[in-house]
């Protein structure tokens, strides 16, 4: 345990938190991955975490056309693990994570998912990693979900920059698996059913039931395929956008865009083109702060090897110096010095801390207000 008592003087202040990833010249720096106290310590998911995060910082480095890669990343140890070395942790606390290593959820398993509550453009809250993806990730999860680092850079996109998945979901009436591609010929209205996907050129595929393994049904009124009915595109499929469709095809290694080579489909029902109003999703990238007005231009031949540091919540005391001075009686100010102290106690004071506090004052003598006890 650490005996040291830091002493916090609290006049006005407004008690920070770790701030998010920031990218300096190409390098996202401060990214935060931190693993829920619920996890057992397993040293296997730490090591895995730097496999995989190598690689997905080349790949990202890659699917930026050399813009962006992940320079440092911090992982952080629940304070229950007892045989790993890590550092004491600053200002980083699990809620201010990028990446949060989770139980499964029920919704979507070992998946990875993005929390997305923001608009077009807009960050996500985090991304939720399980540890099973993460030990397995060269293996087993590898075969399911694609090759893991593209599944991670996808997220990424979600988190960092506030696009959306292009394609669609069996039976979502909004966002549909299959939907009617409309054309008009000399002997009329054409329509021919086509999964919903946004990519450059045709997917090679075919639909099948998942429930029974055959051929799908259909819905008598919509004409579509029923909730059982997904479309399994063929592995050796040569498509090269867009990564928020197909990302865990080999082939697919591009953000769709403007461009001829890479079109984007504005016209087709997907989450993505509803949110962000049928723009490309690399256009909406272009536009986030990361690389908007210049910043960031590609930088060819860089070492994309993440520096990884390992920290852990240390045991710590605090005592809270309270102003309560003349200077204080100011309107406001007494009432801010409270509500930042309510804060810091709430968001930032890990359990297990000890604090106190003492009040000082230019009129009387400093005396103890509440003795240390352990939140």
């Amino acid at each position: 345990m650490n005996e040291q008592i830091s002493l916090l003087v609290i006049f006005l202040s407004i008690w920070s938190s770790h701030e998010k990833a920031n990218l300096f010249n190409n390098g996202y720096e401060d990214i935060l991955i931190a693993i829920s106290p619920d996890i057992p310590e397993d040293p296997q998911i730490v090591e895995n975490l730097k496999v995989l995060f190598t690689e997905a910082s080349e790949e990202l480095y890659r699917a930026t056309r050399h813009r962006s890669f992940m320079r440092k990343i911090k992982i952080l140890l629940p304070s229950s693990w007892k045989n790993y070395s890590a550092n004491p942790s600053v200002d980083e606390h699990f809620d201010d994570a990028e990446f949060k290593i989770l139980q499964e959820n029920p919704a979507y398993g070992d998946n990875p998912f993005t929390v997305q509550t923001g608009d077009c453009g807009e960050p996500g809250d985090y991304t939720h990693l399980t540890p099973w993806f993460v030990i397995n990730h060269q293996g087993i999860a590898e075969k399911i979900f694609g090759k893991t680092e593209k599944a991670v850079v996808h997220e990424w996109a979600k988190l960092r920059w506030g696009i959306f998945e292009e394609y669609g979901y069996p039976g979502d009436d909004k966002f549909p698996m299959f939907y009617f591609q409309t054309t008009w010929t000399y002997e009329g209205q054409h329509d021919v059913l086509k999964p919903n996907l946004c990519t450059n050129t045709e997917v090679p595929g075919h639909a099948m039931d998942i429930i029974v393994g055959g051929d799908c049904s259909y819905d008598i009124n919509s004409g579509l395929p029923d909730e059982n009915c997904y479309f399994i595109p063929y592995k050796n499929a040569t498509i090269s956008s867009s990564y928020m469709s197909l990302a865990y095809l080999d082939s697919v290694t591009e953000f769709c865009d403007d461009t001829e080579e890479l079109f984007h489909h504005s016209d087709l029902p997907t989450k993505h083109n509803l949110y962000c109003l049928g723009r490309s999703t690399w256009s909406v990238i272009m536009d986030s702060n990361d690389f908007a007005n210049g910043e960031n231009e590609p930088a060819d031949g860089l070492d994309t090897t993440p520096e990884f540091i390992i920290l852990q919540p240390s045991t710590a005391r605090y005592v809270v110096v309270m102003d309560v001075s003349g200077s204080m009686i100011l309107p406001g100010r007494d009432k801010n010095m409270i509500n930042a102290v309510k804060r810091w106690i709430t968001y930032e004071v890990s359990d297990g801390t000890d604090v106190g506090m003492v009040v000082f004052s230019d009129v009387a003598a400093t005396y103890v207000f509440a003795p240390l006890v352990t939140i």
